[in-house]
């Protein structure tokens, strides 16, 4: 087989000394290796013994990145009345971006019927996150600041309810539009699984 750059993989070996542009060179077998890995990661799907690691893995991190977020406001706020809704966002985020980008890679890669309830669930799901927002929204609205960082001095009041404000907006934002996109995305899964036998 002749590769990029004059080697040739087969009975003859790369030949390491041709250069890929002026004085780069392309190490022993890097070529070969790279191709051979990314040919596996798009012919093959993951064992159930990979995808269950996968899947601890992410929740690992998401986790750790709820812990990073909600820590300030944590040790801040105490009496946080969102705590609840702000995991929620978080945790919807990050799991619904996952599977949009790397479904292929999750348990939902080949189980119809599972894809096939969490598309009808994922609408009344979608309007139940538009009136969190909605909730909070209000609440700051008719409450104010000092229902949610009173018990601050005056000069962190601003700063810890930007935080909590931007960082809600964003996840808020974020778990919404990812909730509208996940059903679409599962529709084109089933789809490619009956007519490609692909994810």
């Amino acid at each position: 087989m002749v590769l990029p750059f004059g080697g040739r993989v087969g009975r003859r070996q790369l030949n390491t000394n041709q250069a890929i542009a002026p004085g780069i060179f392309l190490p022993r077998g890097f070529l070969v290796l790279a191709f051979s890995l990314s040919t596996q990661m798009l012919m093959q799907t993951l064992s159930s013994r990979q995808l269950i690691l996968v899947e601890l893995l992410w929740w690992l991190f998401t986790a750790l990145l709820a812990t990073l977020i909600l820590l300030p406001i944590y040790l801040k706020v105490p009496n946080y009345p969102f705590w609840k809704m702000n995991l929620l966002y978080l945790v919807t985020f990050v799991t619904c971006t996952r599977f949009i980008f790397l479904l292929r890679f999750t348990f939902l890669a080949n189980r119809f019927w599972w894809k096939f309830a969490l598309i009808f669930l994922s609408i009344p799901f979608v309007f139940f996150l538009i009136q969190g927002l909605n909730t909070f929204q209000t609440f700051l609205d008719e409450q104010g600041v000092e229902a949610v960082a009173g018990l601050l001095p005056l000069q962190q009041q601003d700063a810890m309810l930007n935080y909590i404000y931007n960082e809600f907006l964003l996840f808020a934002v974020g778990a919404i539009i990812s909730a509208v996109v996940f059903p679409f995305r599962l529709a084109v899964s089933i789809w490619r699984v009956r007519n490609r036998n692909q994810a």
